[in-house]
């Protein structure tokens, strides 16, 4: 098969377009995960009395199913219950997350 690519210059050419897709893919993904990273370390030190967010590691995995948008009401609503204001900081994150970072 590693042959394939030496003879066919269609192969080396789908080879070479895979091998960009991917490198920029893993920077489009490098870019999402500092995001999330970066807003639940505000998130661990603001929010640290909420559920989801006691930690790095929670706080991540939390902001990670809410940039998803699969679980959206459910991680930040017992939190806004309790301080209204922290909707701009998870309307901030939503804003960013999926109608930036997921377009690109």
């Amino acid at each position: 098969p590693i042959a394939l690519f030496y003879i066919s210059s269609k192969g080396r050419d789908a080879l070479e377009a895979v091998y960009r897709v991917v490198r920029i893919v893993i920077g489009v993904l490098c870019v999402e995960l500092f995001l999330i990273l970066s807003f639940a370390a505000v998130a661990c030190q603001i929010y640290s009395d909420f559920p989801g967010f006691e930690d790095l590691s929670s706080a991540f995995l939390s902001l990670f199913k809410l940039s998803t948008t699969v679980v959206n009401p459910s991680i930040w609503m017992p939190v806004y219950e309790s301080t209204t204001s922290s909707a701009f900081f998870f309307i901030l994150f939503v804003v960013t997350s999926v109608f930036y970072i997921h377009s690109l």
